[in-house]
């Protein structure tokens, strides 16, 4: 009787061993399936650029955008290669992240994980009102018979804010039943909300990054020469570099006169330095004003008279910016800014160039000073 016991339990402790042994091998064979795919996908992102120092010009409009269109390149080829991971998991055709859009309540795909300039394997007139559906109601959905599931989808939540939907689908059927669809389609659409968050956090710190080492690299720029006509040089060819504009002119405002000059002007102003100021031109205003000034289009001003008071030979600009130069309440001068487009100055555009004033305002108003005492 108790050799039969012994027996008995000699084999139960065997089972157990063997299925202990299954379970090691199981999940050291899925250890290695995960290792295996995420060595696939760092081999097949593309790879990004040798980062190369910021210059101000990247303060610019257009070298913002392209900066920008290459992080947002590069971000989506990294979601889309872990939607092809969820796709290999679910044994799907397709994977696709839509973005949910607030002010339209509706879908879009933003990344799926085929090939091509659209998703290709989703059926829209099927499954789109499905998909819909698990946004608005914030539940998982599937579709298939009995355990054979076509489509299945998932509401993508960062809290309570609904990002988009996960879907993953295969006309034949996928390879997980409806039950482990059930418990995988939420944990990867955790994952997908996760991994959203990071690229979001990582592209809003590269902006902020770049603004700082523009803004950096431009104030640097100014402090090579402090004294005389090269300051004011300095000044002008650094907000070129900033706002892309095509001329640049620095103004010297006197309060107490009310009346101003052109201390210094880029050669595309068509002015030639020291001028008198119009006290009636746009500039004068501006400056009495001691408040930004942006004509984004300046169409008006054709022939650049009225815009300093002052004749010129020069194709009209399509928008100016007036940006104050003041110092404890007082105006002391301007930057004046003429780009050659309707709309390429605007607010955004100049106000890297307030802070550029500011850093200079104090060396203008000595230099100005003494330029007076060596008058008298």
């Amino acid at each position: 009787m108790l050799l039969a016991a012994a027996l008995v339990l000699a084999l139960a402790a065997l089972v157990a061993a063997g299925h202990a042994m299954h379970r090691e091998h199981r999940s050291r064979h899925e250890l290695e399936s995960a290792r295996a795919r995420l060595a696939r996908m760092d081999a097949e992102l593309p790879k990004r650029e040798q980062e190369t120092a910021v210059a101000a010009n990247a303060l610019r409009r257009d070298v913002r955008v392209s900066f920008e269109v290459n992080e947002a390149r590069y971000d989506r080829a990294v979601v889309a290669h872990l939607l092809q991971d969820f796709r290999d998991v679910a044994g799907g055709e397709e994977a696709i992240y839509w973005r949910w859009i607030p002010e339209r309540d509706s879908l879009a795909p933003s990344v799926w994980s085929s090939d091509g300039t659209r998703p290709a394997y989703f059926s829209i007139t099927e499954w789109a009102p499905l998909v819909q559906w698990s946004a608005e109601g914030g539940i998982i959905q599937t579709v298939g018979q009995d355990e054979l599931v076509h489509v299945g989808a998932a509401p993508v939540m960062q809290g309570e804010t609904l990002l988009g939907v996960l879907s993953i689908t295969h006309r034949s059927g996928l390879g997980l039943d409806r039950t482990a669809l059930r418990e995988w389609l939420p944990r990867l659409a955790l994952q997908l909300a996760t991994v959203q968050e990071l690229v979001d956090v990582r592209r809003r710190y590269g902006r902020h990054m770049r603004q700082s080492q523009a803004m950096l690299d431009a104030v640097q720029r100014l402090q090579g020469d402090k004294t005389g006509e090269g300051l004011a040089r300095a000044l002008c060819e650094t907000a070129l570099d900033v706002s892309g504009a095509r001329a640049a002119a620095l103004i010297r405002w006197d309060a107490e006169a009310d009346s101003g000059e052109v201390y210094f002007a880029t050669e595309a102003t068509g002015l030639r330095a020291p001028a008198s100021l119009d006290g009636a031109s746009v500039v004068a205003e501006a400056c009495r004003s001691g408040k930004l000034h942006v004509l984004e289009d300046a169409c008006g001003l054709t022939d650049g008279q009225s815009l300093f008071g002052i004749p010129r030979a020069i194709q009209g600009s399509g928008s100016v910016a007036v940006v104050p130069l003041t110092k404890d309440g007082r105006t002391l001068g301007a930057l004046v800014l003429e780009a050659e487009e309707i709309g390429a100055l605007t607010q955004d555009e100049a106000r890297p160039l307030t802070v550029l004033g500011a850093v200079v305002v104090g060396s203008l108003e000595l230099m100005w000073q003494f330029a007076e005492v060596d008058k008298r």
